[in-house]
């Protein structure tokens, strides 16, 4: 008999609660290069339509954990790929092992011998992840192409010796700024609307990060002209030292870019392993599964449980990037199990309440709310006092309208979630419209408090 046919998917997801937790992606795609902007809710389908690269593993990793929408926008990679020298361990047991091609992500490969033999005879395993997991046992032969890589083994003629390893590390090629920068204009010339953006590679140098996050501050201030409130991720490589990092955002006032070091172990999407990845995408993913008015330090969301290792703590570092760079950086924290954010940052001078990411998001949404409300009272005709100030009862529609629509986007959300403390809403009544012509109203979100710091006493 017929019968209805059900996909099984990794996970499952769906349009956004607000466009304030919505990410777009930006990064290499290994079958489209030209940017445009996909919508993805589930995980399964984006490596079908897009192939394999960072900004696919990204998205995936963003849809499986949030279990919401995710944008991509593929892009040029001016910087090209590379892959080093195959070292063989015990050195020279066997014949040589090479590889070509053009790596479409950052992979540890280790090829592994499991029976020894020559060409045909002999069988190997791959590990995408520096040996942490393996794929299946295979046959050798002159080449074989590793699966979504874009990595070639080449075997040479001879003897295999049994546990003999190959190693080497391949680097995907990159975006340069102005490739960014060409994908966020598609991406603001889309119907589609993210609050956030992550170019999700990691840049080579911290004086190619900061080129980026200029690029980003510059982006983001012309999507702002444009009425999109939108900030944006960029990743510093873990490989850059921390006084590097320091020395070079010393001067940058960015308060709608985001700085993130270090880096992060998240499982594949459609590669299997585990795999290094910059922190930025772990803070991509708390951005879009936890409230936007939650600090992605907040400890009551707990660990970061997407994460399942790293390489830099905060926590025991001498300098400390949260406080000399304004970088979000994982740390521990004694007495809890996992890792955590020390706290979400963005470039904005420390002197500015705009530093806190969290506040920002939560401005960023009032003014989502409240820009299409203000939109209609352009040219509107409101009725006046005999001195020319606007009438009461048009000052108190006004209000309440712009006041009910922000109450039900902070306060009373249908989750139950309050993001801010109060808001208010006030049309000057002193300003003689008859003669400015120009409506004047002061809207104002009180945030939530932060604990920063932590003081307890304790005593018997």
């Amino acid at each position: 008999m017929p019968s209805a046919n059900i996909s099984i998917v990794q996970s499952a997801s769906g349009q956004p609660k607000s466009i304030a937790r919505l990410i777009a992606v930006i990064g290499r795609c290994s079958s489209v290069a030209t940017p445009a902007v996909y919508a993805y809710d589930s995980d399964a389908s984006i490596p079908t339509e897009l192939g394999d690269g960072p900004a696919v593993e990204c998205a995936m990793a963003i849809a499986r954990e949030s279990g919401q929408r995710v944008l991509v926008v593929p892009c040029a990679t001016t910087v090209a790929g590379s892959m080093t020298a195959v070292t063989e361990t015990p050195a020279g047991t066997g014949p040589a092992v090479t590889v070509t091609g053009t790596p479409n992500d950052h992979f540890d490969v280790v090829c592994k011998i499991v029976k020894a033999g020559a060409i045909g005879v002999a069988k190997f395993r791959v590990s995408l992840d520096d040996g942490a997991s393996y794929g299946p046992t295979l046959l050798t032969a002159t080449t074989y192409l590793i699966p979504k890589t874009g990595v070639t083994l080449n075997f040479a003629a001879g003897t295999y010796v049994l546990d003999t390893e190959y190693t080497f590390t391949t680097t995907e090629p990159t975006p340069a700024p102005a490739d960014v920068s060409a994908a966020v204009t598609v991406l603001l010339a889309s119907g589609q609307k993210a609050s956030g953006i992550i170019v999700a590679q990691f840049d080579p140098a911290a004086a190619d990060t900061l080129a980026m996050a200029t690029q980003l501050k510059t982006d983001m201030a012309s999507a702002l002209t444009s009425k999109r409130y939108v900030r944006a991720i960029c990743c510093a490589d873990p490989s850059e030292t921390d006084a590097d990092i320091v020395t070079s955002f010393a001067s940058i006032d960015a308060e709608r870019v985001v700085l993130t070091c270090g880096d992060a172990y998240i499982s594949g999407g459609s590669v299997k392993g585990s795999f290094r990845r910059p922190a930025g995408w772990a803070a991509a993913i708390k951005y879009a599964k936890n409230r936007f008015s939650s600090d992605l330090g907040n400890g009551a969301d707990g660990p970061l449980s997407y994460v399942n290792d790293y390489t830099r703590d905060e926590f025991v570092e001498t300098i400390k990037l949260r406080d000399d760079a304004r970088a979000t950086v994982i740390e521990t924290r004694p007495g809890s199990t996992g890792l955590f954010f020390a706290r979400g940052l963005t470039l904005a001078d420390p002197s500015s309440v705009f530093q806190d990411l969290n506040i920002c998001r939560v401005v960023d949404e009032a003014c989502r709310v409240a820009q299409p409300l203000l939109n209609e009272e352009v040219n509107n005709d409101p009725a006046l006092k005999s001195d020319g100030t606007i009438a009461d009862d048009e000052a108190e529609r006004i209000e309440a309208r712009i006041g009910d629509a922000l109450e039900t986007a902070l306060l009373k959300t249908a989750d139950g979630v309050a993001h801010a403390s109060a808001v208010s809403v006030l049309v000057d009544r002193a300003n003689v419209i008859a003669t400015t012509e120009d409506l004047r109203i002061t809207i104002t979100v009180q945030k939530k408090g932060q604990n920063k710091t932590v003081s307890a006493t304790m005593g018997i």
